[in-house]
């Protein structure tokens, strides 16, 4: 029997982020608000950043693997603030 190539996976997702909230004392700091595998609808504060990974086979060995991102501001979706125009 031979061993098996180790393969890697790619996977994609959006990060949905929310800055902190001056109204709220407990809250510093960004927080995770959602994941998605789409591209994300956005609320005001919020702003997006898309995860690109390549995963190797062998990181299901391990108990819980560990990744350190650092996000630049080009990396990042920030919501469009427009009005809608309507007709009556």
């Amino acid at each position: 029997m031979t061993a098996q190539p180790p393969y890697t996976e790619k996977v994609n997702c959006y990060l949905v982020l929310e800055a902190s909230s001056p109204s709220n004392p407990y809250w510093k700091g960004a927080r995770i608000v959602r994941m998605t595998k789409g591209k994300p609808s956005l609320e005001r504060g919020q702003i997006a950043v898309k995860v690109n990974l390549n995963v190797p086979g062998s990181i299901f060995e391990e108990l819980i693997p560990t990744f350190d991102l650092d996000i630049s501001p080009e990396n990042v979706i920030a919501p469009i603030d427009a009005e809608l125009e309507t007709t009556s």
